[in-house]
């Protein structure tokens, strides 16, 4: 199969768009490539959840090749890696949307003053959950509503104002041990402020917006992006839509990472930023844990 066609990439994103639509979103997705000749690769698809998956990734990372893990990279606590990476290898950041033109575009407004100083980030993501069978309800498989659905506004937080000093998160547990609601604080040296909320015991519910002197930058359907996202900008009483490219986040993930394999380019979402993120969530839960705000500290 040649690369540089768009057989690969239409492949990789048809699976990815099918498995979404079949509601196995929350496995834990990963392909492999390994080059068998130049400008060809072999692609074999993982389907597990997060603890399941760690032996896998790491047997894909010993062999070479090139790994997308969604969600999260791994459930450490801060300063663990559940990964080890070397020069012959590609690691990814799989969580779609941070691939997308949209998120671009916002960080492009935020840069060029858009909303003016940013005060204030806000992000909700949430879904009823009533399978009781759900992998989402198990703790020993990393369940819990802030690993899952909570990775998506708090990367988001992270990526406009990068990482916080400190974080307080509030839980609500549910039978099986796991939090099925959560609300966290990012609370940043500059005085920017990060408030998310993720939770089962919701209906439907995703959001984004950015708060600032001169205005609000409020995303539509942020992390499951369809042709219904849309980015809006209120400056006064004034509104008006940021018109975007349409474009799949699973095709813009896979060709993102076929340029950092064949050309070099450096990967939109550095593993660093994963990392931190992961640590993050894991601080947060240390935080609602105790009761009380706690330091990021070096991440």
């Amino acid at each position: 199969m040649d690369l540089k066609s768009n057989t690969l990439t239409e492949d990789v994103t048809n699976h990815f768009t099918k498995l979404e639509t079949q509601k196995y979103r929350y496995m834990f997705f990963v392909f492999y490539m390994v080059r068998h000749g130049l400008g060809t690769l072999c692609v074999k698809f993982l389907t597990s959840h997060t603890n399941r998956c760690h032996g896998n990734g790491r047997n894909v990372i010993s062999i070479g090749g090139t790994i997308s893990a969604s969600a999260t990279l791994g459930m450490s606590s801060p300063g663990g890696s559940p990964y080890v990476v070397t020069s012959s290898v590609v690691v990814a950041e799989g969580v779609m949307y941070l691939y997308h033109p949209l998120l671009v575009k916002v960080g492009k407004l935020v840069k060029e003053g858009a909303v003016g100083q940013v005060t204030l980030v806000r992000g909700a993501f949430s879904f009823f959950l009533d399978r009781l069978d759900n992998v989402r309800w198990q703790p020993e498989l990393g369940g819990g509503s802030l690993w899952d659905l909570g990775s998506y506004p708090v990367s988001f937080i992270r990526f406009i104002v990068g990482d916080p000093a400190e974080v307080f998160g509030w839980q609500t547990m549910s039978a099986s041990g796991v939090d099925a609601t959560f609300a966290g604080l990012l609370r940043y040296e500059t005085g920017v402020l990060g408030v998310f909320d993720c939770g089962f015991r919701q209906q439907f519910r995703v959001q984004a917006e950015i708060t600032g002197t001169g205005g609000t930058l409020i995303v539509q359907r942020p992390y499951l992006i369809t042709a219904e996202s849309r980015i809006l900008l209120r400056q006064g009483f004034e509104e008006k839509e940021i018109v975007l490219p349409e474009a799949n986040p699973y095709q813009c993930e896979v060709e993102a990472l076929q340029a950092t394999i064949l050309e070099g380019s450096p990967l939109p979402v550095s593993l660093f930023s994963s990392r931190s993120s992961v640590a993050t969530l894991a601080v947060l839960y240390e935080s609602a844990r105790l009761g009380k705000p706690q330091p990021i500290g070096v991440l």
